[in-house]
């Protein structure tokens, strides 16, 4: 199985990947751009804030924005951007 990348260079099957040589450049880097006493947290959550609109319906107090939420993601995943153009 090839992992994808937007670039070739990248490219990495998942037979050729070693944990012990990722880890090795991490460290390599780590010390090249001196974070050795910098916490450093992995938090990508893979969440998406459209996925959880219906639950958040109630908390939209302006009148206008919770309509335009409710229309366009209750019932709807298609939608993946809450786009309100102001008044200028």
């Amino acid at each position: 199985m090839e992992l994808p990348s937007s670039d070739d260079i990248y490219s990495l099957k998942v037979d050729d990947f070693d944990t012990a040589k990722l880890l090795t450049n991490a460290a390599r880097q780590r010390d090249e751009r001196g974070l050795k006493d910098v916490f450093i947290v992995d938090a990508d959550s893979h969440h998406y804030e459209t996925e959880s609109v219906a639950e958040l319906l109630e908390y939209i107090g302006e009148e206008h924005l919770h309509g335009v939420a409710e229309d366009n993601w209750v019932g709807d995943l298609h939608h993946r951007g809450l786009h309100v153009q102001r008044e200028q």
